[in-house]
């Protein structure tokens, strides 16, 4: 009985790292993509940048 309750322990530590995990990389990836849209969206209004301002 003892190795299965060792098992589970490290079972149920394994699933809440990688959920850990899972969660960070999920907020990296959000943090990324808002820094990303952040510049593209100061580009397009940037006047010596902008698509407008070349018309």
């Amino acid at each position: 009985m003892k190795p299965l309750r060792i098992f589970l322990r490290v079972a149920t530590d394994l699933f809440v790292e990688k959920r850990s995990v899972t969660q960070l990389l999920q907020g990296m990836i959000i943090e990324l993509m808002e820094r990303f849209l952040q510049e593209s969206i100061m580009t397009l209004v940037s006047p010596k940048k902008s698509i407008f301002h070349a018309m």
